[in-house]
């Protein structure tokens, strides 16, 4: 033990230090420095999500545009200090986008034209996507859909992104969120919502601004099963 301490102390490292560490670990998270420069990792996906009301009639109203054909879009914000994902904008499909009844490709033009005034006008980070199942009754993303993400995200070396599931009938929809983290692969974790209650401060901006860009669905009234999403109008996390 005495060979094992010195050791650890020539690498600048301590036995309590390193206890620390593997402590952090079995918590789900630990810091590493990488070039000098302290990133949080992040291994066991968060078990929360937020989202403003506005975004969720959103892409309810998006997904009801498409009820027999698979649907989706964008999600834009940030990320807590414990890795909960906050949606603050989110972004439907583009004119050119591929709707079929097993998959959705979105308009790639459309994305990179948005997205670009979202992330560097307004500060946002791109935190995620959203698609719909329609009446296919799957509530949980796809096998495709899991290995897409955990193979994007290890590519693309991303800490963490949400993946939102979207279901409907004639009549309203439902939204599910899955959390996915770099070091959790494709061990996904099913989120529950909290709803704040009121429209996104950048709704009303952004949709002004890109009034002649954004596509905005043609329905115009939302309807999903509130008793499907946990509805908290308290205050968002941080």
């Amino acid at each position: 033990m005495r060979i094992f301490k010195k050791d650890l102390k020539s690498r600048g490292l301590s036995l309590r230090k390193l206890l620390a560490f593997f402590e952090e670990v079995k918590k789900g998270q630990y810091v590493r420095k990488d070039n000098g420069v302290t990133q949080q990792v992040q291994y066991r996906p968060s078990s929360n999500a937020f989202i403003y009301r506005s975004e969720l009639d959103f892409i309810s109203r998006c997904i009801l545009d498409y009820k027999n054909i698979e649907t989706g879009g964008q999600l834009f914000g940030y990320w807590t200090v414990d890795g909960s994902p906050v949606v603050l904008y989110a972004i439907g499909p583009g004119a050119k986008a591929n709707h079929q009844v097993a998959f959705f490709n979105q308009d790639i033009d459309y994305l990179v034209t948005v997205g670009n005034v979202l992330v560097h006008h307004y500060g946002l980070q791109h935190i995620g996507e959203w698609h719909s199942h329609h009446k296919l009754g799957l509530a949980q993303p796809s096998a495709h859909d899991a290995s897409t993400m955990a193979d994007t995200i290890r590519e693309k070396s991303l800490p963490q992104f949400l993946l939102c599931i979207g279901n409907c009938s004639d009549v309203d929809s439902t939204l599910n969120p899955f959390n996915f983290t770099l070091g959790a692969g494709y061990n996904y974790v099913k989120a529950q919502w909290t709803v704040k209650d009121i429209d996104s401060p950048y709704r009303i901006l952004i949709d002004r601004e890109l009034k002649d860009i954004l596509i905005q669905p043609a329905i115009s009234t939302p309807s999903y099963k509130m008793d499907k999403i946990y509805k908290n109008a308290s205050a968002i996390g941080n």
